[in-house]
C-alpha cells in the first residue's frame, strides 16, 4: 500500500523555497520555481502598508506616481481594507485621501458585482457597444513578448517578471489586445490570473470586461500620446515601431469601431482597475493524521484569507487549520509558480502566528476538508466566506463527503455596510462615498440585513 503524501513543510526559508514546493506542486505551475518578485505573507503585507507615506499619489496616473502597491496583500487577505482605509486616513489629505479611498472602493465594487452576478462575470455581462469580432487565443507574439512594439513588449515581460502592471498599463495592454489585436477579454483575463500576484476573479475579469464595453457604457481606449505623457516617454522617445496607436481619438475611433460608439468623449484613464476555474472530478483522498488533541472544530483557510486576522482564524484560535492547494484547479488552470509561492508565504506566516497546528497540502479540496475534520474528530469546520463559483462547490462537496460536519461560513471584512444591488462604480459611489470618507454610513444605503 502507498503511504499517504506528507503535510507540506510550513518552515521552508525562502532559500529552500522553491525546490520543495516546486517539487511537491510538480506539473501544477507554469514556468520555473522562482519567488515571487515581492514576499508574501502579513508581516511583508504591513511592512508594505507602513513604508507607504502616500508622498505623490496625485501623480498616480503616471507611471512614476506613488501608488500604493498594496494590492497582492489586500487580494490574498493579508492585510485589511480597512487597516489600509486607516492608514490613508493618517497620511494623505484632503482630495489625496479621497481620491485614493474611492480607488479602494473598486475592490468592493467588483467583489459586490461578483457576488450578485455568480459565474456571470465570466461571461459577458452585457452587449459589447460596437461590432465586436474577437477571437479566443491568445497570439503567440504577445504571449512571447515579441510584438516589435517596445511599450507591449515591456507591459507583458513587466507582468511575467513582476507578477504586478501599473494600472494605466493593466488599461492599455487590455484596449490594446481586445480592439487592436480583436482578441476576446477573456483570454487576456487568463493570462493576467495566471501571472498577477493580485489576480483574483471579480476584479481581473470585471475590469476586462470595462475595457472591453461589455460591463460599461463604452470601450476604453488609448492614443500615442496618452501613452506618451502618462509612462514619461519611456518608450516613445526612441520607438521606431509603426505606432498603431498614433491619431486622434476620434480617428481611432473610426478606425478601431467603425464610428459605432456612442458620442462620449474618451474614457478617464482612472475609471477602471483591471487586475475560469473549470471543475474537475475530486479524487478521494488520503487520510491525514492529526498531530495533536482531537478538536471540536477546525478551519478552511482559502486563498482570499491568508492572514492570523482572517474572521475563520480569529473565531478559532486554539483550532486546527488547513489550506489546500487545489490540485483539480491547478491541473486545468495555467498558474504561474511565483503566485502559488506568494500564497505558501501567506501560509507560512499564519503557520508561525499561531498556536494550534497548521497544515497545508495538495489535493481535492472537499476531500481533503472532510477527512482533515474526520481526523481530529470535528464536529464544526469554520470558513470565511468569498463569492467564487468554486467556494460553492467546494463547500457543496464537503457536505457530500461529511454530512455530520456542520458549516459555520464568517463575512469577510467590508469597508462599507451597503448591501443593495449594484451594477456601475459610479452609482455606487454616490451610496457609500459618506461611509467610506466620513465613516458615517449613508442614510438611503441599504445594510446588510435589510434588503
Amino acid at each position: 500500500m502507498t503511504a499517504p503524501p506528507a503535510d507540506l513543510p510550513l518552515d521552508l526559508p525562502d532559500a529552500q523555497l522553491p525546490g520543495v514546493l516546486g517539487a511537491a506542486l510538480a506539473g501544477l505551475y507554469t514556468g520555473q520555481p522562482r519567488l515571487p518578485a515581492r514576499p508574501g505573507g502579513r508581516a511583508a503585507g504591513l511592512a508594505a502598508l507602513h513604508a507607504w507615506t502616500g508622498a505623490g499619489y496625485r501623480e498616480r496616473n503616471h507611471l512614476s506616481g506613488n501608488v500604493s502597491r498594496l494590492s497582492m496583500y489586500l487580494r490574498h487577505g493579508m492585510i485589511g481594507i480597512r487597516e489600509v482605509a486607516a492608514h490613508a486616513r493618517h497620511v494623505l489629505r484632503g482630495r489625496e485621501r479621497d481620491e485614493f479611498l474611492r480607488q479602494l472602493t473598486w475592490g468592493e465594487f467588483f467583489r459586490l458585482v461578483l457576488r450578485q452576478e455568480g459565474a456571470r462575470v465570466l461571461d459577458n455581462l452585457e452587449e459589447p457597444k460596437y461590432p465586436a469580432h474577437w477571437t479566443d487565443a491568445l497570439p503567440d507574439d504577445v504571449r512571447a513578448a515579441r510584438t516589435d512594439l517596445p511599450c507591449v513588449d515591456a507591459w507583458v515581460t513587466h507582468l511575467i517578471r513582476d507578477g504586478w502592471l501599473h494600472n494605466h498599463e493593466r488599461l492599455w495592454f487590455a484596449a490594446y489586445l481586445i480592439h487592436w489585436r480583436g482578441v476576446h477579454w477573456r483570454a487576456g483575463y487568463a493570462f493576467f490570473r495566471e501571472h498577477l500576484l493580485d489576480g483574483d476573479i471579480a476584479s481581473n475579469a470585471l475590469s476586462w470586461q470595462w475595457v472591453a464595453s461589455t460591463f460599461s457604457n463604452k470601450p476604453y481606449f488609448m492614443n500615442q500620446e496618452n501613452i506618451e505623457r502618462f509612462s514619461g516617454g519611456r518608450w516613445c522617445r526612441t520607438c521606431t515601431a509603426n505606432c498603431p496607436f498614433r491619431g486622434s481619438y476620434e480617428e481611432l475611433e473610426a478606425r478601431l469601431f467603425s464610428g459605432h460608439l456612442p458620442r462620449q468623449s474618451p474614457a478617464s484613464p482612472g475609471g477602471g482597475n483591471p487586475h475560469r476555474a473549470e471543475p474537475a472530478q475530486e479524487a478521494e483522498p488520503a487520510p491525514i493524521q492529526p498531530t495533536g488533541p482531537t478538536s471540536p472544530r477546525v478551519v478552511w483557510v482559502h486563498g482570499d484569507g491568508l492572514s492570523v486576522t482572517d474572521p475563520a482564524l480569529s473565531a478559532c484560535p486554539d483550532a486546527p487549520a488547513l489550506f489546500v492547494f487545489d490540485r483539480p484547479f491547478l491541473s486545468g488552470v495555467p498558474i504561474a509558480f511565483p503566485r502559488l509561492a506568494f500564497m505558501y508565504q501567506g501560509v507560512r506566516d499564519i503557520a508561525a502566528a499561531r498556536r494550534a497546528p497548521t497544515h497545508a497540502r495538495v489535493g481535492a479540496v472537499a476531500g481533503e476538508l472532510a477527512a482533515f475534520a474526520r481526523a481530529y474528530g470535528a464536529g464544526e469546520l469554520h470558513v470565511t466566506r468569498n463569492f467564487t463559483p468554486e467556494f460553492t462547490r467546494i463547500l457543496a462537496g464537503v457536505r457530500a463527503a461529511h454530512p455530520d460536519l456542520r458549516v459555520v461560513v464568517h463575512e469577510p471584512e467590508r469597508l462599507t455596510s451597503y448591501d443593495g444591488p449594484v451594477r456601475r462604480f459610479f452609482g455606487f459611489w454616490k451610496k457609500v462615498e459618506r461611509e467610506v470618507l466620513q465613516g458615517a454610513p449613508s442614510p438611503d444605503a441599504p445594510r446588510r440585513g435589510h434588503r
